[in-house]
Parts: C-alpha cells; structure tokens; sequence
C-alpha cells in the first residue's frame, strides 16, 4: 500500500474480508462495528488527498453501508476511489457505486444488490409465499403442508 500511496499521493485503506477463505466465520460482513473502524482509519488523515478505498466484501447491512458512506463522502468531499481487486458483493457494491470512480481488474467484479434474509434472496421468498397463497386458495387443504 505504500508503493500505491507513493504513486498516487492519496490516503489508502484497505477493507479487506476473509470471508472466500474463512466462510464459517460470522461477522465478516459489513456492520455497525465497521463505522467505528473506518473513523479510526480516517483519524489523523489528510481527508483534502482524497481516498483510495480497496474493497474486497460479501457485503452486509445496508443501514451500516448506508452511515460509512456518508461519513466517508463527507469526511473526504466524494473524493474517492474504490478499488476492486477481486469481489465486492451486494452492500460492497453500494459501497463502490457511491464513489467517485471504480477501477477494477479484468477477473474482479461486483455483485448483486438485492436484498437477501438470512442468506436468501428476498425476491425468492416473497415469490414462494405468493405462490404457497395461490394454491391454497386453490386446494385450502393444502395449508397444513
């Protein structure tokens, strides 16, 4: 990260998940701690250099993504790049999308937005519970299964 800073003559941080080699460990998505986190980054910088933000997630909580965002669009005027190196999934790519330019490499992408409930898409939910209405009101003694 030196080397990059020393090119760039911008603040460098890094938000780097384990989560393709560790994914049985919970917490490695995007949360409340993270804010905490990057204040403590940001502490002592000089927000005027802009930041170049290397982002490597599988994404989290969209209030927690929401409030790092804000505070780091105010803390460095939209002064930021995001850098994905590998992935930057859901929440990850709200991150990346909200900043001022994205640089990727050819094998890096993001991911899908849509909101997922322990797990599962949402859209795949709410399309199974519209369905399970249907045929129950089609066969209401289909209701117990």
């Amino acid at each position: 990260m030196l080397r990059l800073n020393e090119h760039t003559k911008r603040n460098i941080i890094a938000y780097y998940s384990g989560w393709l080699s560790k994914p049985q460990i919970i917490g490695l998505e995007i949360n409340d701690e993270d804010k905490n986190g990057f204040m403590m980054a940001v502490h002592k910088l000089d927000c005027k250099a802009g930041l170049d933000l290397i982002l490597h997630t599988p994404g989290g909580d969209i209030a927690s993504t929401q409030t790092i965002v804000n505070y780091l669009r105010e803390m460095f005027e939209n002064n930021i790049r995001a850098v994905v190196p590998q992935i930057a999934m859901s929440a990850g790519t709200i991150i990346a999308c909200s900043c001022k330019q994205i640089l990727m490499g050819k094998q890096s992408n993001l991911g899908p937005i849509d909101p997922h409930v322990r797990g599962v898409p949402a859209y795949g939910v709410i399309r199974e519970f519209k369905q399970a209405v249907k045929e129950v009101k089609k066969d209401p003694a289909s209701m117990a299964i």
